[in-house]
């Protein structure tokens, strides 16, 4: 089974994020990086979105109505003067960690190769499976931006140097 790998991934996700916001103060969060980029606000709450839809898919229904965070999608019309706070945010964040260990540690193998309901890169061959595989990836690769935004705060680096 996959579960267990995706179940690891979600804690370490979860742990490189909230490690990367040590010390960052909500006024901090919504700094937008120069010349372009979002916003460590805009980051989590992205991140929310994309977990939002794993609890959907894994639950049957969102810990969140759909439009609560939809400033935070890809192509949301993002505010600074809208947004949720930071500690709101990490808040929604930790109330989906166990909604998601629970749905992956649940779902069965057939539900796992099943057909997703729909496919980010417009795969026809997207499994529930192999979507949920890619959007802990996706968490991944925005916890670890977060770190890269502390940094552009003037903060530093709190995950271990190669």
């Amino acid at each position: 089974m996959h579960e267990p790998t995706l179940v690891h991934q979600i804690r370490f996700s979860q742990m490189i994020l909230l490690k990367n916001l040590e010390d960052v103060t909500p006024e901090q969060s919504l700094v937008e990086p120069e010349p372009a980029g979002n916003s460590l606000n805009w980051v989590v709450g992205h991140i929310c979105v994309a977990r939002n839809a794993m609890v959907k898919l894994l639950r049957g229904a969102g810990h969140l109505p759909d439009d609560a965070l939809a400033m935070y999608s890809r192509g949301g019309e993002f505010s600074a003067d809208k947004a949720l706070g930071l500690g709101m945010l990490l808040t929604h964040h930790a109330a989906m960690q166990q909604q998601l260990i629970d749905g992956l540690c649940e779902i069965g193998d057939e539900a796992f190769g099943a057909p997703a309901p729909f496919s980010p890169i417009d795969d026809p061959n997207e499994t529930v499976g192999s979507l949920l595989t890619k959007t802990v990836a996706h968490e991944m690769y925005h916890a670890g931006q977060a770190g890269y935004l502390r940094r552009i705060l003037g903060l530093e680096g709190k995950i271990g140097q190669a």
